[in-house]
C-alpha cells in the first residue's frame, strides 16, 4: 500500500522497502505454516 502523504522520496523509499520486507517475512511464515500442514 502506497501512502500518497509520504514526505520525501527518500523516506518514502525506506518506508516502502520496510513494508516490502515485512510483507515478504509474513508470506514466508504463511508458506512455512501451510507446508507444515
Amino acid at each position: 500500500m502506497f501512502d500518497p502523504a509520504a514526505p520525501a522520496a527518500g523516506e518514502a523509499g525506506e518506508l516502502a522497502s520496510d513494508r516490502i520486507l515485512a510483507r515478504i517475512g509474513h508470506l514466508t511464515r504463511s508458506l512455512r505454516d501451510s507446508m507444515r500442514e
